[in-house]
């Protein structure tokens, strides 16, 4: 290596040497935002679900016998977080539940996705 590496020219070295450490940098740049961004999602989406999942546990009621009962949910966060709910029969066949933000936004396909579920 170092015969090949002295029989190039001063210019052919310098610009190797900044390439190298050009590529060095934007590969650990690189590495340094991918990990801000992939943490900071992540973070984002497990607070949405957090959020969710306490708007769904406390419409929710278990009585004394075992049955869920939906009770009248105060509603607590805003309105572009709101949680989109829909419950389905276990076999898909009736939809029991559908909170507002599912009515504004319907998913067409919302009652086969519940079968592959």
């Amino acid at each position: 290596m170092t015969r090949w590496w002295r029989s190039h020219s001063v210019r052919v070295r310098l610009t190797l040497s900044y390439l190298g450490a050009m590529v060095v940098m934007l590969g650990v740049y690189a590495f340094a935002v991918y990990g801000f961004v992939s943490r900071s999602a992540s973070e984002s989406l497990d607070q949405q679900l957090r959020r969710d999942f306490g708007w769904a546990s406390a419409s929710v009621y278990v009585g004394d016998d075992g049955v869920f009962t939906l009770t009248e949910q105060v509603d607590l966060i805003r309105q572009e977080d709101a949680a989109w709910v829909q419950v389905w029969t276990a076999d898909a066949r009736t939809l029991l539940f559908r909170n507002s933000e599912a009515l504004r936004r319907p998913i067409p396909d919302s009652q086969r996705l519940a079968v592959t579920v």
